[in-house]
């Protein structure tokens, strides 16, 4: 079984804030999960540092963290997946932010479970299989 973190789940096992993320992505391996993060939270986990004052200590934390995960590049058929989700959900009127529609077309693509604590907006997608490993067992 694989995992995809979102970025407030990579940015919650970096920091060790909470502990809690760090320790269930461990146990999660130990199990033979493997832990996925998607090249678009790559790029969000980038975009945070390059607005940070401590750039190169933050860049040391990610490349470690990275090393840990298996990246998963965004495909062509994860953005058909992810437009098409996309619309569905406009016409809802669900619609979720679009960073989070991407993650959720591409963790549904790939029958995965999602690793979020961003609750509000993942529940909104029908199929979605989502744990929040920041909340208590």
């Amino acid at each position: 079984m694989s995992v995809l973190l979102d970025t407030k789940a990579c940015v919650a096992s970096i920091r060790g804030r909470p502990h809690i993320v760090r320790e269930r992505i461990q146990q999660a391996a130990e199990r033979g999960e493997t832990i996925c993060v998607s090249s678009i939270t790559v790029f969000e986990l980038w975009y945070g540092i390059g607005r940070s004052e401590r750039i190169t200590e933050n860049t040391v934390q990610l490349a470690a963290f990275l090393r840990r995960v298996r990246t998963i590049p965004f495909e062509s058929d994860d953005a058909e997946a992810a437009g098409l989700l996309r619309a569905r959900l406009r016409k809802l009127g669900k619609s979720i932010g679009p960073y989070d529609v991407l993650l959720a077309a591409q963790t549904l693509r790939r029958d995965w479970t999602l690793v979020t604590a961003n609750v509000s907006e993942f529940s909104r997608v029908e199929g979605l299989r989502w744990e929040n490993w920041e909340a208590a067992e």
